[in-house]
């Protein structure tokens, strides 16, 4: 009874999903450089702040920087990571709370 049930509930998920997607509804939070517009929390519109730290590291990847150089560009520049850029916000999403400082890390092979 158990397994048909759990099969049942996966079927529907997966059918309430494919509505929402076929609406055009966000199944998920947003990504960094977008927030839930504040008229209509099913619209997804772009966080400027946000976005243009995101159209910086995008120029850079163009520009050819490795990864570590970007990391390190965005630490020189005190960017917040992403988690604590929304928890700045006021914005609590899920995930593990770091009490390091809130910079981006520059790991060092």
């Amino acid at each position: 009874m158990n397994e048909w049930y759990a099969r049942d509930i996966s079927k529907k998920r997966k059918l309430t999903n494919i509505v929402k997607d076929n609406a055009g509804e966000p199944l998920s939070l947003p990504p960094y450089g977008y927030q839930k517009d504040p008229d209509n929390p099913k619209r997804w519109i772009v966080d400027e702040e946000a976005a243009a730290v995101v159209r910086c590291v995008f120029q850079m990847m163009l520009d050819e920087f490795g990864t570590e150089q970007i990391a390190a560009a965005l630490s020189e520049n005190k960017i917040l990571t992403s988690m604590f850029y929304w928890r700045s916000k006021g914005i609590n999403l899920p995930g593990k709370v770091s009490d390091r400082e809130p910079g981006v890390t520059v790991r060092r092979w």
